[in-house]
């Protein structure tokens, strides 16, 4: 087997095993009548990065074992830790340039945009329901 043809092989498959994630994820916003008009979006594009992403950090690791747990740590603190806690840090008057700044960070890792963008969406919802 070439080896062009493995990657485009496993591309495709993981791309398709995503797509069902995500197609369950915005059918459930849009069945609660959650209006994450920017988190859809996000989610739509997401395989685009986050699946050659995850590819290239595996080359770094030695060891499948130690590259799989590496990614799913660190997509974990990314997806789950990283959005509220700079939430709460831009929240703050006296860390909200640190929050910005991490954020503007975070935005390199593909791991981190979906969950910002379901908080920034329901920030931006309360604040225009609040008005």
């Amino acid at each position: 087997m070439q080896l062009k043809a493995y990657w485009i092989g496993n591309f495709i498959f993981d791309f398709i095993k995503l797509q069902v994630t995500i197609v369950v994820t915005i059918c459930l916003f849009f069945g609660f009548e959650l209006e994450y008009n920017a988190a859809w979006v996000t989610y739509v594009i997401f395989p685009f990065a986050v699946l050659p992403y995850t590819y290239v950090m595996s080359f770094i690791f030695k060891s499948d074992n130690s590259s799989q747990t590496f990614t799913m740590f660190f997509n974990f603190l990314l997806m789950g830790i990283a959005p509220i806690a700079i939430f709460v840090l831009r929240f703050i008057p006296q860390t909200q340039n640190t929050g910005d700044r991490l954020q503007l960070l975070f935005h390199v890792f593909p791991s981190y945009l979906p969950s910002s963008s379901v908080i920034c969406d329901s920030n931006c919802l309360a604040l225009y329901n609040a008005r």
